[in-house]
């Protein structure tokens, strides 16, 4: 529950969204953040200190900063988010950094360049992928939808009360015995009551 309940409060606002995709591509100054996000540092403050509270985000001083000191952004954690056309959150996933397979880095620096520029060419191509599955996901999830709302209407349509409703529902679902037995249970009802009145709901919904 206290997971769900930080997730909410991180996907609830799109600018929060915006700001963890900006800071996903590369860690960001507050001014820069401010730029891109047209709005105050004020503002971006309090959405990074949600995001603080929550352990995706911190920051760091550069030793050699002149003059002001300037703090630099970065997540703690790989992210996983995307936006729908509305600009709403429709996939976030934050991981722990336990959670995540661990690898040993050891590059020598003069190849240290080559080695990212593969690792950012592979990211890209397993975000495209799964860019493409999710979207079969959501015309999958949309398409039953639709059949439910038909399934809905085909019912109601019937004329049925909202009892009738749930016997019909029951007697078109796979796990029927399943059901059935829990239909009995919450009305106090006996499987053979219950078994009667779908079979009249049937005979009366063919007449």
């Amino acid at each position: 529950m206290e997971r769900y309940e930080k997730m909410l409060e991180i996907s609830s606002s799109v600018t929060r969204v915006r700001l963890i995709k900006l800071l996903m591509q590369r860690p960001r100054c507050l001014s820069e953040l401010s730029d891109m996000l047209s709005i105050t540092p004020q503002a971006v403050m309090k959405h990074l200190a949600i995001l603080k509270k929550n352990g995706l985000v911190d920051f760091v001083i550069p030793e050699k900063s002149i003059g002001l000191v300037r703090k630099i952004y970065r997540l703690l954690t790989p992210v996983q988010i995307s936006l729908d056309s509305e600009g709403g959150v429709d996939y976030f996933q934050a991981f722990k950094k336990e959670d995540l397979v661990k690898h040993e880095v050891n590059v020598p620096k003069e190849r240290l360049y080559d080695v990212l520029q593969k690792l950012e060419d592979e990211k890209f191509d397993l975000e495209r992928r799964l860019k493409s599955i999710r979207n079969k996901e959501i015309r999958i999830i949309k398409e039953l939808l639709n059949l439910e709302v038909l399934e809905r209407q085909m019912i109601r349509k019937a004329s049925n009360t909202a009892f009738e409703e749930i016997l019909f529902y029951t007697s078109l679902s796979p796990e029927f015995e399943k059901e059935l037995d829990n239909l009995s249970k919450y009305f106090g009802l006996s499987i053979d009551v219950a078994k009667k009145a779908i079979k009249n709901l049937l005979e009366k919904s063919k007449k």
